[in-house]
């Protein structure tokens, strides 16, 4: 069917009141005119507006069939000529690089990643970013250890002066104690 021919189904009093979202709900009012399909109110869907056998699944765009693909295996048997493959929701960081770097060696192409080499330079970049932020971290971590350590053998110092001081002033009185 034409885009053109078919109207958009949107649910009834939608445009109207806010709190009524878009997505198409049937109209079940006594005397809903939409519910009883009186010319001039919005259309309801039909079997008549649905789109043909042959193009009923395929994605606009591409015009092929598309595939969810989560393996290297899955990637290699997608028939390129009528099938286009996505990358599934599910998949970690590291195998959408391995999928995104075999479908650069093979020319195809995925439905929902549009140009390869700029995701995997994006990919490149963020690692060596969190890469220094790491390193920056670690250097920050060490100079506080050492400044901690340093305060620490100061702390440490000025005990054992005060205790030596401490001892002495002991000495001088028992000294003067005996004397007497």
């Amino acid at each position: 069917m034409n885009q053109r021919k078919k109207p958009p189904f949107v649910r009834y009093g939608s445009k109207r009141l806010k709190k009524l979202k878009l997505p198409w709900r049937k109209a079940r009012g006594l005397h809903s005119k939409v519910r009883l399909g009186k010319l001039g109110k919005m259309k309801s869907p039909n079997v008549g507006f649905g789109a043909d056998k042959k193009i009923k699944f395929l994605l606009p765009k591409h015009e092929l069939l598309p595939v969810v693909v989560q393996t290297v295996a899955e990637l290699e048997t997608v028939d390129t000529k009528i099938q286009i493959p996505i990358i599934g929701a599910a998949v970690g960081q590291k195998r959408k690089i391995l999928l995104a770097q075999t479908a650069k060696t093979m020319g195809v192409q995925f439905a929902n990643l549009k140009d390869i080499d700029a995701y995997l330079k994006k990919i490149e970049e963020r690692k060596a970013k969190q890469k220094q932020e790491s390193e920056d971290k670690t250097k920050k971590k060490e100079v506080f250890k050492k400044q901690v350590d340093k305060k620490a053998a100061e702390k440490e110092k000025e005990e054992k002066e005060e205790d030596k001081e401490e001892q002495l002033e002991q000495d001088k009185k028992q000294v003067l104690t005996k004397g007497t």
